[in-house]
């Protein structure tokens, strides 16, 4: 038994299984719990250690780490729980090179967590000063993990798009558009500006990349705003 134990351990696919259902049942128990404080110590504990077990690669993706447990304390539900696990997982798999196509995951757990914070930002549990912090902070992160590039240069890029992100959003907050419709209009705004900044940084940035840019994100503009109009007015 004992033996079978440690060979599971030592399979890391499988011990990044076990990791992410660790923190699935104990977010579960700290939702079970009303937030009380021993079972939150002991989540905190839990994440702090699986994700900082090996100290290569936890500063360059810190601010998805803190993300994922900052955002699993919003909302208490098993579904949200298990979401969370499966990002917790997935960054765990990045961090730690298990993934071959790591950019793909990274992808999954970037959009996955602008999409989440956007929500809970349009519900009014996020204020405006800490969504312009948030958005800068995990930029930075994205550029750097994605961009060989100067770090002041990366710094001041994700400034600017915390910057356009921020001002977007305060337009979304005048249109009749529900928290999800709000999310995904801004989500998309980012990624097709990110993708375009991504193509610059690497010197690929062609007219056609930039026109494609702004007919995805035109495209994504005109299906909310019809869905949003359908619920509104019944059509």
């Amino acid at each position: 038994m004992v033996k079978k134990l440690l060979s599971v351990l030592q399979n890391q696919g499988l011990r990044l299984v076990l990791e992410a259902l660790f923190f699935f049942f104990a977010l579960l128990w700290v939702y079970g719990s009303g937030f009380r404080p021993f079972p939150l110590i002991v989540f905190l504990g839990l994440s702090a250690f699986f994700y900082f077990r090996t100290l290569e690669g936890s500063k360059r993706f810190l601010s998805s780490f803190l993300l994922i447990i900052l955002f699993s304390f919003f909302v208490s539900h098993s579904f949200l729980a298990f979401l969370f696990a499966v990002l917790f997982y997935l960054l765990l798999g990045v961090k730690k090179l298990f993934f071959i196509r790591r950019d793909i995951a990274y992808y999954f757990v970037h959009t996955s967590l602008l999409l989440i914070g956007f929500t809970y930002f349009f519900l009014g549990q996020i204020p405006f000063p800490f969504l312009f912090l948030g958005i800068f902070l995990f930029y930075r992160e994205f550029f750097k993990v994605l961009v060989v590039s100067p770090v002041q240069r990366l710094a001041f890029t994700a400034l600017v798009l915390a910057f356009v992100g921020f001002q977007f959003a305060w337009l979304i907050t005048l249109l009749p558009l529900g928290p999800f419709a709000g999310s995904g209009l801004l989500v998309s705004l980012l990624f097709v500006l990110s993708e375009l900044i991504l193509h610059s940084f690497t010197h690929t940035l062609r007219r056609e990349l930039v026109l494609r840019g702004i007919t995805v994100f035109a495209s994504i503009m005109i299906l909310v705003f019809f869905i949003s109009d359908v619920f509104i007015f019944g059509l």
